[in-house]
């Protein structure tokens, strides 16, 4: 199950190295504990191929090993270029079939080195190069990614704000079933609705997650991203008008 649910993002090298690892230790287990691998399977659709970024991600499990930091080209969504900068990584981790690199930025020779107010989530396939430098960094003794990013919903980190939302017909169903948040609350009315309420940190999130149900969504608060939802819709209704 394991294997059908994460080929797709672990990459051809990397998974064939895991699976060797896997099957050695399944050896230790009786014969009957191995399903089938014909029972499972995924939807691929929205995937990326992580295949050709095995080595960047291989430097950076390395360097996290070693606690080295590393040297990185990156070119952030929507910029056209690359940028140089040096980072302490922490943690690899995926979400929305998506690899993320948690890191703290480490300064760069000759520069001035400012504390950002959030730390970098830096999505694997945009490592351009990764190079893992002799400068040492000392893991944070107070770091928790459980807290850190399992705290509230989406993977953007920002001023928290709480947000209330309604669902009505399949959306409900679907909604109700699913955990957002750890401090989410669901209540169900006798009309049907679902309402929905948790903390974000992450307004673009919240309204992709919104949009994503259609009509069978309200958005209730907050106020600000309720009017920010109105504007978008606007655009989006003079692109077909």
């Amino acid at each position: 199950m394991c294997s059908a649910f994460t080929e797709h993002l672990m990459g051809t090298r990397q998974f064939s190295d895991t699976m060797l690892a896997l099957e050695k230790s399944t050896l230790l287990l009786p014969d009957d504990s191995n399903l089938p691998e014909s029972h499972f399977g995924v939807m691929r659709f929205g995937s990326i191929d992580y295949s050709p970024f095995q080595k960047q991600l291989l430097t950076l499990v390395e360097a996290m090993e070693k606690k080295r930091v590393c040297e990185i080209t990156y070119r952030k969504i929507g910029e056209k270029r690359a940028k140089r900068s040096r980072i302490k990584p922490l943690k690899v981790f995926a979400q929305n079939e998506s690899v993320y690199v948690h890191a703290r930025y480490a300064k760069m020779p000759g520069k001035p080195f400012k504390v950002p107010d959030y730390d970098p989530l830096l999505a694997l396939q945009r490592f351009k190069t990764v190079k893992m430098v002799e400068t040492r960094f000392v893991f944070p003794k107070n770091y928790d990614f459980d807290r850190t990013m399992n705290r509230q919903f989406g993977v953007m980190h920002g001023k928290r704000f709480k947000v209330v939302a309604e669902f009505s017909g399949w959306a409900a169903e679907f909604v109700a079933e699913r955990s957002w948040s750890p401090d989410q609350t669901i209540t169900r009315k006798r009309s049907g609705i679902v309402r929905v309420e948790f903390t974000s940190s992450s307004k673009p999130e919240v309204l992709n997650w919104i949009l994503r149900f259609g009509e069978e969504a309200r958005l209730v608060g907050p106020k600000v991203l309720v009017e920010e939802l109105k504007e978008r819709l606007a655009q989006i209704t003079d692109i077909y008008s």
